[in-house]
């Protein structure tokens, strides 16, 4: 009802400045698409019935400036079909906005995402509602030094065997290097509170909550090579024992324009954790648990028209519905955007 009440009043806020006659510089993108290909899913998911995808996908994406403000609105949809049997789906939809504001050497940035996935696969069936919080100060103290205070709040619904409900909240303060106008260097630390909780019946405790804390580094650079690359050690600590388990977490994104005409892709988030997903009591999953290794060699012409061949492998384990969905992709697609 909060997340309700909250995403109410940041619409009709939003709104009020879309329809406001001072906005300028901006305005409408979107982006349809289709995707088909071969994939090859793991063995637990009975492989022998799973031998192909087909995707559709869109996007649309709105954005204004007026002096010191910035507003963003994003929207996702991609349905993602897996045969040859009809029975094996799922559905990936997103809506996100943000809000900047610049005061001299001050920057202030909020924003909100809500996410609903769906998965049927066989006789499973799994959907999954995300929300997500997030603000950020940043102080630009100096000519290439900045510092930043992000805080950010998660919530996801796990709604299959049984109804598993996962939150933190988590702040973050760290000190970024630019060295040179396309580059930077940050380095911080994270510090967060979570909490899971199932009705499933067969866990003898059916709440936990606990700390993760670890350093973050980050690399961004953005000239002949557009390359961002995101590292995050940490450790978890339960409240209820004395267990700790140690977890990795790194995000890649590389693109390169190879001529006028061709460009090249890698995206990379993989999640590592040292954890016993057999435990007899419910166990915290990261809310960002889908691990993927995607590569797209890109063809553009007129601008707006876009055909692609992608390799991929996906992996998104969620330890408390005992679902592993994963599997290797070999596929090709066709952009419009505008």
């Amino acid at each position: 009802m909060i997340q309700k009440k909250v995403l109410f009043v940041i619409i009709a806020q939003v709104w009020s400045i879309l329809v406001s006659t001072e906005l300028h510089a901006g305005g409408w993108e979107w982006k349809l698409g289709t995707e088909g290909g071969y994939f090859q899913a793991e063995e637990d998911l009975n492989s022998s019935k799973i031998k192909y995808i087909a995707a559709l996908s869109g996007s649309a994406r709105y954005n204004r400036t007026f002096g010191m403000n910035s507003y963003l609105l994003q929207f996702r949809l991609r349905p993602e079909l897996y045969g040859p049997q009809r029975n094996n789906y799922t559905i990936n939809a997103s809506a996100a906005g943000q809000y900047l504001r610049k005061w001299g050497d001050f920057d202030l940035s909020t924003g909100m995402t809500v996410r609903k996935q769906n998965y049927h696969l066989h006789s499973d069936r799994l959907d999954i509602s995300t929300f997500q919080m997030f603000g950020s100060v940043s102080w630009f103290f100096a000519k290439k030094f900045s510092s930043e205070l992000e805080g950010r709040y998660d919530n996801a619904v796990l709604s299959g065997n049984a109804r598993n409900i996962i939150s933190s909240w988590s702040a973050s303060p760290k000190l970024r290097f630019l060295f040179s106008n396309y580059g930077s260097v940050s380095a911080g630390m994270l510090v967060e509170s979570f909490s899971a909780h199932t009705n499933d019946v067969f866990f003898t405790s059916r709440s936990s909550t606990g700390w993760r804390l670890g350093p973050e580094f980050a690399i961004d650079y953005s000239r002949n090579w557009l390359i961002s690359i995101h590292y995050l050690p940490s450790k978890r600590f339960y409240n209820s024992s004395n267990e700790a388990h140690m977890e990795q977490e790194i995000n890649i994104v590389a693109g390169k324009d190879i001529s006028a005409h061709w460009s090249v892709f890698i995206l990379a988030d993989y999640y590592f954790r040292d954890i016993d997903s057999s435990a007899s009591r419910v166990v915290y999953t990261h809310t960002n648990y889908e691990n993927r290794i995607h590569a797209k060699l890109v063809y553009s012409w007129k601008k707006c028209y876009a055909a692609y061949f992608k390799l991929a492998y996906t992996k998104n384990e969620l330890i408390n519905e005992k679902i592993a969905w994963s599997g290797t992709q070999v596929s090709v697609g066709i952009e419009i955007q505008k």
